[in-house]
C-alpha cells in the first residue's frame, strides 16, 4: 500500500516536469529595446492582449529581426509577435516571429504584401 501511494504521487510530478513547450502571441507597440553585445536584443511590448507579459522583455536571437524591432520601436508602430516559451528555469522567452501590423492585419514582413485587400 505504501508503494502504491508513492507511485500515485510520482506520476503527476513526472508529467508536470515534462510539460510541453508552448507559444503565445502578443499585439501592441514596442515600448523598450535593448541591444546586447552578442547580436541578440530584447524588446518589451506595451500590450493589452496579455496583462502578465505587458512591458515584459523578450529575447530576439536573429540580427535582422533585432534591426526590424529597433525600427518599429523608433517609429512607434504596432507589431504582432509570436513568442516561444521553453519550460526551463532561467531561459528567456524567445520571439520567433515579428510582424508589423496595420488595422490588426500583418503588412510587413509576412506571408505576402497586401494580402488583406479591402474591396
Amino acid at each position: 500500500m505504501k508503494y502504491l501511494i508513492s507511485l500515485f504521487m510520482l506520476v503527476p510530478a513526472m508529467s508536470f516536469s515534462q510539460a510541453a513547450d508552448r507559444e503565445y502571441s502578443l499585439t501592441g507597440t514596442i515600448a523598450g529595446y535593448y541591444m546586447a553585445d552578442n547580436a541578440e536584443c530584447y524588446i518589451a511590448l506595451k500590450t493589452s492582449s496579455n496583462y502578465y507579459y505587458n512591458y515584459g522583455y523578450h529575447e530576439i536571437k536573429k540580427r535582422h529581426m533585432c534591426d526590424f524591432a529597433k525600427a518599429m520601436y523608433l517609429l512607434g508602430g504596432n507589431v504582432t509577435v509570436l513568442i516561444y516559451v521553453a519550460n526551463k528555469t532561467g531561459v528567456p522567452n524567445t520571439v520567433v516571429r515579428l510582424e508589423a501590423t496595420r488595422d490588426a492585419h500583418p503588412y510587413w514582413p509576412g506571408s505576402g504584401y497586401n494580402q488583406h485587400k479591402k474591396n
